[in-house]
């Protein structure tokens, strides 16, 4: 079969709940270990396992919201296979036969490498973003000290000026209070 060799996992169901059919794609991540069979209906599957399995019970439900709003609704599922979380982007599309609905097709989608992409994205990006802001405060931090140097230099200048002319002054001054000249 064809479509038993792409990579996307198809679910088809009755309008009853009961599976029509699937890709290998879909038992091998998905449908073997929540006990899919061609013919087993999805409550039946449930009850199987105490109404325990998220991966059906999210299913069941998306398709009675798809079922009531005979549109194509979308979520994202997370599952354990072999020990290795998955995620997968759940599409389902109700079938209509001449203005009746008569089943679903569920899409699985793995996008487990795009989410930890996506991930190491972000995680990239805040670090860029951080060292463009510690960079930013090492130049208003330079900037600053600038600014402070120069009227502190201007002020280190102005009182060294001070101190000679004052001396100068303070010599000058003795010498006319003694009578000797100044130069």
């Amino acid at each position: 079969n064809v479509l038993d060799n792409i990579s996307d996992g198809y679910l088809i169901v009755s309008d009853t709940g009961r599976i029509v059919d699937y890709n290998n794609p879909f038992y091998a991540t998905v449908g073997k270990d929540c006990g899919f069979h061609i013919g087993k209906s999805l409550d039946e599957i449930s009850e199987s396992e105490g109404g325990k399995l998220p991966p059906v019970q999210n299913l069941m439900e998306t398709m009675r919201e798809c079922a009531e709003s005979g549109s194509v609704l979308a979520y994202e599922q997370n599952i354990v296979h072999d020990g290795t979380p998955y995620s997968y982007s759940v599409e389902i599309t109700p079938i209509r036969m001449d203005d009746r609905q008569v089943g679903f097709v569920a899409m699985f989608k793995d996008v487990t490498r795009l989410k930890e992409n996506m991930q190491k994205l972000r995680r990239n990006e805040s670090m860029l973003m951080e060292r463009e802001q510690l960079a930013s405060l090492g130049q208003l931090i330079g900037g600053i000290a600038h600014n402070l140097k120069t009227p502190i230099m201007s002020i280190s200048g102005c009182a060294a000026s001070l101190a000679r002319c004052l001396c100068l002054s303070l010599c000058c001054l003795g010498g006319f209070l003694t009578g000797s000249l100044c130069l």
